[in-house]
């Protein structure tokens, strides 16, 4: 132990032996002993005598000596604060990152990831937000160190220090309210930008919004007003340009009238709120103001319009004709009901309950010149009384027709055929208001009087849709009426006699259908039916043929009397032969 501490002794003054030859030997020597010259702002530290203020002999920087010249980080580092207390760095000498001698230009400063790329969070303040997007020296700026200290002291170069600010945001910002609010700006603002402020909550102030003041903008309560020269010129300002601010003091809101002008003109006082609400000025409170009072009670829809929209002047005293419904509400029917024994008043068809729908109904209707009948009843108003265009340009409902028969309203779809009896009764000579399928026409009176199945004929099977003109009619004539007009020969003319140009069903057929036959087989044909052949069947004997385009029909002529044509040989061959006889004529 003792051996130990010699030698140390030893080593002591061996180092101190060479110090004092170096203090001795002449200065261009010194250049051989330091490592190289020293940063521009440790100048004044450099020669041999000035080693021990950085260095220990026989050691490295001293990080305390660094602490005893920077004492303001040397305060930081104590009271725990900043960068120099992280983790990143607590167990770091100084020298690691701040190495000198490496020349006059060094910046004492190493970077590990770069400068752009440094942690922020680790000197307790992290960047988020709209503070994720400036460059370094947008922040770290002399404008923006408050401590006077910090400007002023010997080790300290305003210009590249990252000391001086802190976390309240007038550190770098102006204050806008100009101190009309308190401090802390976080309790309404976030980093992501300024507008909106999501902290702040009207309701938590001394005059909640209610009513229509939420949706009222903060510029018509709180004004632009000329504000003073900042507060210091460095600081990031929101308006910079128009020296302006908005006032928060000073705003007198014990009545609605510092913002409202009171249409009374004082008649009423000036409690606003003895009448009105938040909700608005339409919105009269009724246990305050009973328009019962008024000369004008209020019913219907009438409780519902905005005062204004009577009272258009803004003064709710001023006498107001109410005597009729014109007297505010436009004729809309544009005097069409003039001319009736109560001048066309309003409240013979319509209420305060609405004009829609109108207290106009069948019984009313039904004294009118056109009574609704059958399917009149379930028509829609509006089908007859259309909206027209008058010379102005606005629109209406018509009422007032010049005619009421059919053709008022509805088109001719026989396009003028039937006028003989429309001129005689219109159209319900034939048609009823039930509905125009259901008709009384009379057939008898026409050229083809209906018989037998021809009356459970409907109509349309005879009185088809026809174009004529472009337009489509329902055909009544002229129309054919022979049977051939409507029917097809099934025979294919085999009855056809000589000079006629369309075969006469009438011979044989009736209209109570076809089988009913007129036809006698033992006066109206070359074989009478006598003995067993009254009880064969027609088609034993008049067998369904093949015609020459290929179609099928029953033959009736010629057939061959002979008996061999149907009793004896070969019954299949004598029918073909008669066929092919018959083709070849």
């Amino acid at each position: 132990m003792v051996v130990k501490t010699i030698t140390n002794r030893k080593k002591y003054l061996l180092y101190l032996l060479l110090f004092s030859l170096l203090l001795l030997l002449p200065i261009s020597l010194y250049a051989q002993f330091s490592p190289g010259k020293l940063a521009k702002v440790h100048s004044e530290l450099e020669g041999l005598k000035n080693c021990t203020k950085c260095h220990e002999l026989g050691e490295g920087v001293i990080d305390s000596k660094c602490l005893d010249c920077h004492t303001p980080l040397k305060e930081r580092i104590t009271a725990k604060k900043g960068y120099h207390v992280s983790s990143e760095v607590s167990e770091k000498n100084c020298s690691s990152c701040h190495s000198d001698h490496h020349g006059v230009e060094h910046a004492l400063i190493t970077w590990e990831n770069e400068r752009e790329n440094f942690n922020h969070t680790s000197t307790g303040y992290e960047l988020v937000g709209k503070h994720t997007e400036p460059e370094c020296d947008e922040c770290h700026q002399p404008g923006f160190i408050r401590n006077s200290d910090i400007l002023t002291h010997e080790t300290i170069n305003a210009d590249h220090t990252h000391l001086g600010l802190d976390q309240n945001c007038i550190t770098c910002h102006e204050d806008e309210h100009l101190d009309q609010l308190q401090d802390n700006c976080l309790n309404c603002h976030v980093m992501d930008g300024w507008k909106p402020a999501p902290g702040f909550h009207h309701d938590r102030s001394e005059y909640p919004l209610t009513g229509i003041h939420k949706d009222v903008t903060c510029e018509k309560c709180h004004p632009w007003q000329t504000a003073p020269e900042p507060l210091f010129s460095e600081a990031i300002q929101f308006n910079a340009d128009t020296k302006q601010y908005a006032q928060y003091d000073d705003l007198e809101y014990g009545n609605c009238t510092p913002c409202h002008r009171d249409v009374h003109e004082k008649k009423f006082g000036n409690d606003c709120e003895s009448c009105h609400t938040t909700a608005g000025f339409d919105r009269i409170k009724g246990e305050q103001f009973d328009h019962e009072d008024t000369v004008f009670p209020l019913r219907g829809r009438h409780i519902d319009v905005k005062c204004e929209s009577c009272h258009t002047s803004g003064s709710m005293i001023d006498e107001l004709a109410h005597e009729q419904c014109m007297d505010c509400h436009e004729d809309t029917h544009k005097a069409q009901f003039a001319s009736r024994a109560d001048g066309g008043k309003c409240e013979s068809c319509h209420t305060v309950d609405g004009f829609i729908p109108a207290q106009y109904g069948h019984l009313e209707h039904s004294k009118s010149e056109f009574p609704l009948e059958g399917s009149h009843l379930a028509t829609p108003c509006n089908l007859c009384h259309k909206q027209q265009q008058s010379d102005d340009g606005t629109w209406y409902a018509k009422f007032a027709f010049e005619s009421t028969n059919c053709q008022s309203c509805h088109r001719d779809v026989h396009g003028g055929q039937l006028n003989i009896w429309i001129e005689k009764d219109g159209c319900t000579y034939c048609h009823s208001a039930d509905s125009w399928t259901e008709t009384k026409f009379d057939h008898e009176l026409a050229r083809f009087p209906l018989e037998g199945r021809h009356r459970d004929i409907v109509c349309t099977k005879c009185h088809y849709i026809k174009e004529e003109a472009g337009e489509k009619l329902v055909w009544m004539k002229p129309l054919e009426v022979t049977c051939n007009g409507c029917h097809d020969d099934i025979h294919l003319a085999q009855f056809l006699r000589e000079g006629e140009i369309k075969t006469d069903c009438d011979r044989c057929h009736r209209p109570l259908g076809w089988a009913e036959l007129e036809f006698n087989h033992n006066t109206d044909s070359k074989f009478a039916l006598t003995g067993a052949h009254e009880k064969v069947s027609c088609d034993q004997c008049h067998r369904e043929v093949e015609g020459l385009e290929g179609e099928l029909f029953t033959l009736y002529k010629p057939l061959s009397s002979e008996c061999i044509s149907c009793h004896g040989g070969d019954v299949e061959e004598l029918q073909q032969m008669e066929n092919l006889e018959r083709r070849s004529r």
